[in-house]
C-alpha cells in the first residue's frame, strides 16, 4: 500500500540544485506526484494506490480524457486531492528495460515543474530491471540537464525530488554507488562541450577532470 508517511526517508543525495530521496511520501514532495499507466490502461501498484486516495477521481479524469498509455505520453490533472497535482506518464506495452526506465526518468523530468518538489511513484511498473527507481532518477538526472553557468538571472533553486519504491533501499544503493557517478561524467562531457572556446584549454580541462574526481579514492589524474 502506498505510504502516506510525512518523513523524507532514507538520506537525500544532491545532484545540482535538485536533492534525490529514495523512501516514502514527505510533507515536501506530497503536493505534486508522477504516477505511470500502462498501454492498458490498468491502474495498478502505486497507481491504483493514488486513485484511490483521490476516491476515483483519478481513473474517471484518465477515462475521460481517452488517455492510452502510449509510451512518453504525459497527462498533467489539478485538484486531484488530496494531491495539488498528478502527473501520469504512459509506459506502453513494452518491456522496461533500463534504457526505457531512463526514457521514463526523461519524461519526467520535462513534465515536472523544475522549481517545485516532487514525488515519482514507482511501485507496480512491469519491469524485470534492478531497482527501477535508481534507473528512473538516473533518466530524471540526465533530462533535466540546463547549463547556466553564465546565466546572471539563474536562479538558486533548490527543490527535492523523491522516488517512492518498495525497495528503495537497493535503488539508493545503485544511484549512489554506480549511477550517479555516470550522471557526473555525461554533466561533466555536456558542461565542456557548452563552454565557449576561450574558456576551454588544455589546462583548464585538465583542472576539471581534477575536480571531477577529487576525492574519489585510488583516482590520480596527471
Amino acid at each position: 500500500a502506498l505510504t502516506l508517511a510525512l518523513s523524507l526517508g532514507h538520506a537525500a543525495t544532491a545532484f545540482a540544485d535538485t536533492d534525490f530521496t529514495f523512501g516514502a511520501l514527505s510533507a515536501e514532495t506530497y503536493s505534486h506526484v508522477t504516477i505511470f499507466v500502462s498501454r492498458e490502461g490498468e491502474l495498478t501498484g502505486a497507481a491504483a494506490d493514488v486513485d484511490e486516495a483521490t476516491e476515483g477521481r483519478l481513473a474517471a479524469a484518465l477515462e475521460d480524457a481517452d488517455f492510452e498509455g502510449k509510451f512518453g505520453k504525459k497527462l498533467h490533472l489539478y485538484g486531484m486531492a488530496p494531491y495539488k497535482r498528478v502527473t501520469v506518464i504512459g509506459t506502453g506495452d513494452e518491456a522496461l528495460t533500463p534504457r526505457k526506465l531512463r526514457d521514463l526518468g526523461g519524461y519526467v523530468a520535462q513534465a515536472s515543474d523544475n522549481e517545485k518538489d516532487l514525488s515519482v511513484m514507482i511501485d507496480g511498473l512491469e519491469t524485470d530491471s534492478r531497482a527501477a527507481a535508481a534507473q528512473i532518477a538516473m533518466g530524471y538526472a540526465l533530462g533535466s540537464y540546463t547549463f547556466t553557468k553564465y546565466k546572471q538571472d539563474a536562479e538558486d533553486v533548490v527543490r527535492t525530488v523523491a522516488f517512492h519504491s518498495d525497495n528503495s533501499s537497493d535503488a539508493e544503493r545503485l544511484y549512489k554507488g554506480d549511477l550517479e557517478h555516470m550522471d557526473k561524467g555525461v554533466t561533466f562531457a555536456r558542461d565542456m562541450g557548452t563552454e565557449p572556446g576561450k574558456s576551454i584549454y588544455p589546462e583548464s580541462f585538465a583542472q576539471g577532470v581534477r575536480d571531477l574526481f577529487k576525492g574519489v579514492p585510488r583516482a590520480r589524474v596527471n
